[in-house]
């Protein structure tokens, strides 16, 4: 499991990227992001 705020997405497509189960505590299903590079980097920096 992942700490708090830290993000390991596996890219699927070019923008697709796919959050393991366990990235949150209490995570079961896979959650699919669909955002190019440059929104996936701002995603990571967001504290909210």
């Amino acid at each position: 499991m992942s700490k708090a705020g830290a993000l390991s997405p596996q890219r699927l497509d070019e923008e697709l990227w796919e959050l393991p189960v366990g990235t949150v505590p209490g995570m079961r299903v896979p959650a699919r992001v669909f955002a190019d590079a440059e929104l996936l980097a701002a995603i990571e920096q967001d504290r909210s």
